[in-house]
């Protein structure tokens, strides 16, 4: 009789196995919602022992940060990968390229918008959340600031216009997650590199302020 060869078991790094909770823990919000969902749901969809959860979560809303957290990050990967086919020194389109991101990258994950920044409980590591915000938020600040030491942005305070042209932003996008209605990518765009330029006092090729 022939013996069955026995299935090797391919260990996870913790990484992995954190990224499967954290999938898992997407999953079953999504289907029964953050209130009626548990750890053992997440955990069984994880295919893991309770247990393993809590190597790596301390309660259900730190998942939720961490979720918000990788939200955050993958937002920022998409903008650096979308500026990294721009020219480093044209300070418009890099602007024009990060309103486009954040806002393609939310409206193409609405529903998961939604459920990262509303869903889910407020409980849970907020720095991690506040610090992956903050580096999105240095790309819109970095490119004011250097675009207004270039001589291509006619605005006194950079840094800080960029703040509120980006917190702006974001809450349009919040507000959109709530709604039913597809929305329109490219008006949204126009409408918010309109407003970057007008904010940060963008200049025309001839060096004068773009009206």
């Amino acid at each position: 009789m022939e013996r069955r060869a026995k299935r090797r078991r391919v260990a996870k790094t913790p990484a992995a196995r954190r990224e499967d909770l954290l999938d898992a823990g997407l999953a079953v919000f999504r289907e029964k919602g953050v209130r009626a969902a548990t750890v053992e749901d997440v955990t069984m969809r994880a295919g893991v022992a309770k247990g393993t959860f809590y190597l790596y979560f301390k309660t259900k809303g730190e998942l939720g940060a961490a979720l918000r957290e990788r939200f955050a990050l993958e937002m920022l990967q998409t903008a650096e990968e979308m500026l990294a086919g721009l020219e480093a020194d044209d300070w418009e389109a890099r602007a024009e390229a990060l309103v486009r991101s954040v806002v393609t990258f939310s409206l193409e994950r609405r529903e998961l918008a939604e459920l990262v920044f509303h869903g889910l409980p407020p409980a849970g590591d907020g720095d991690l959340v506040i610090a992956s915000e903050r580096k999105v938020l240095a790309l819109f600040r970095d490119t004011a600031a250097r675009g207004a030491a270039a001589g291509r942005f006619d605005v006194r305070d950079p840094e800080t216009t960029a703040a509120l042209l980006f917190h702006g932003l974001h809450g349009v996008m919040m507000d959109l997650a709530h709604q039913a209605d597809d929305a329109d990518a490219e008006r949204l765009v126009a409408a918010a590199a309109e407003l970057l330029r007008r904010g940060l006092g963008a200049r025309g090729a001839a060096g004068s302020s773009v009206s």
